[in-house]
C-alpha cells in the first residue's frame, strides 16, 4: 500500500527507469488526491500501437490508479477498463468495500497530477452495426459523437475544431449519452470527456453509458438514432 503523494512516485519514477509512459494532458482540475492506493500501468508499443498491461501491482484492498499512455487508441484503452472491472468484481478475502478505481492524467491547470473515477461510468465498445440495438433501449434526449474529424449535435455534423463546451448551453433539459470513435486516442477522448464531466450545464445530465464505436468510424446519419429532441520496475513518466 502506498501513502506516498503521487506526484513525488512520478518523479521517483521517471529517475529510475527507461520504459516510458506519456500521460494525458488536460487543464480540468482532478479530484482530491487518495492515500492507500495501487497502480496499473498500461503503456504503448510503438512498434504495434497495441495496449502493454501490467497489472501485477493491483491490491485488493486499496484504490486503484488507471495510468494509460495517451497515444493508445480507445479500441485498445476499453478492454482495459473491462479488465479493471472483471479483477474488482472478483471478491477475495483481501478484498474491501469502498475502493474506487481511477484515471489518472496531467492536470495543465492545478500544475499536478489529476484524478478522474471511473466507478460510475460503463465503457461500451460496440460497432456501428450494433449502435442502433443500444439506442433502441436508451431513452436519452441527445446524443453527442465525436471522431477524429467532425462531431454530431442533434444530427448535425460540424468540424472537430468548432466544438466549445459552450454549444450545450442552448440544450433544454434533458440527458446527454456520449459516443466516441474507438480510433480517438486516450489523449484526444479525454480533452472532449474531461470538460463534459466539469462543466456540464446544470440543466443536463449524463448517461453513465459510454460508447466506443469501431475505428472505421461513426456517423449518426448512417445511425438509425430516433429524434433528439432537444514485472515491471521503474517507469518513466512525461
Amino acid at each position: 500500500m502506498k501513502k506516498l503523494l503521487f506526484l513525488s512516485i512520478f518523479l521517483l519514477l521517471f529517475a529510475c527507469n527507461k520504459k516510458e509512459l506519456h500521460l494525458p494532458q488536460v487543464a480540468v482540475s482532478g479530484i482530491p488526491m487518495v492515500q492507500n492506493f495501487s497502480e496499473l500501468w498500461v503503456f504503448y508499443d510503438a512498434e504495434t500501437g497495441k495496449a502493454e498491461i501490467n497489472k501485477n501491482n493491483l491490491i485488493g484492498t486499496t484504490h486503484w490508479l488507471i495510468n494509460i499512455d495517451k497515444r493508445l487508441p480507445m479500441e485498445e484503452v476499453v478492454p482495459v477498463f473491462d479488465l479493471v472491472r472483471e479483477k474488482r468484481a472478483k471478491k477475495t478475502p483481501h478484498s474491501q468495500e469502498g475502493m474506487a478505481d481511477f484515471i489518472t492524467y496531467s492536470d495543465l491547470k492545478d500544475k499536478k497530477v489529476g484524478l478522474f473515477d471511473i466507478v460510475n461510468v460503463e465503457f461500451i465498445k460496440t460497432t456501428k452495426g450494433d449502435l442502433s440495438k443500444w439506442i433502441e433501449n436508451d431513452s436519452c434526449d441527445y446524443i453527442l459523437e465525436f471522431d477524429k474529424k467532425e462531431f454530431w449535435m442533434d444530427h448535425k455534423a460540424f468540424p472537430i475544431d468548432n466544438w466549445q463546451m459552450s454549444l450545450l448551453d442552448s440544450l433544454p433539459e434533458g440527458q446527454i449519452q456520449l459516443h466516441f470513435s474507438a480510433d480517438l486516442t486516450f489523449q484526444e477522448y479525454l480533452s472532449y470527456m474531461l470538460p463534459i464531466f466539469s462543466e456540464l450545464p446544470e440543466q443536463l445530465t449524463l448517461d453513465p453509458k459510454e460508447m466506443f464505436i469501431d475505428s472505421q468510424g461513426l456517423s449518426q446519419k448512417d445511425t438509425e438514432m430516433g429524434s433528439m429532441s432537444q514485472p515491471l520496475g521503474a517507469v518513466e513518466v512525461h
